[in-house]
């Protein structure tokens, strides 16, 4: 059994809409998806990300700015690395990733903060977008 197997039915969003997320959402899971691969098995789970501002400029470059949500101070520090070297690094790798996605050249600014215990409440997961 293949598609061919199934039965037709109405397309469920108009032809031009490709996800029902957000764009906003889009790249933060994008950068969440560099963290994790930079990270590896050091935070696996414990990060969020929030897109803070997306902004079109007039030189036609995108200016994003992200908040990387961890849980403790000592996250943090595994984020953003000695000498910054791994917020940079995930920083270079999701910035890849969003101009290959938008098409076109991407400045990525990105923050990491400590919220401690949001993989707890309901409230804070709500907020940086896991319903």
């Amino acid at each position: 059994m293949g598609l061919g197997a199934l039965p037709p039915g109405p397309f469920l969003y108009p032809p031009d809409i490709k996800s029902d997320q957000s764009k906003e959402q889009w790249a933060a899971e994008l950068i969440r998806e560099a963290a994790m691969l930079e990270l590896r098995l050091e935070l696996p789970y414990s990060v969020a990300v929030v897109v803070t501002d997306w902004q079109e400029r007039q030189n036609g470059t995108l200016f994003i700015a992200a908040t990387l949500v961890v849980e403790k101070k000592n996250h943090q520090g595994m984020v953003i690395g000695k000498g910054g070297a791994m917020i940079r690094a995930i920083g270079a790798l999701a910035r890849a990733q969003l101009e290959l996605f938008q098409g076109q050249k991407v400045y990525l600014q990105l923050e990491v903060v400590v919220r401690s215990g949001w993989r707890e409440s309901p409230e804070a997961l709500r907020e940086l977008g896991f319903e």
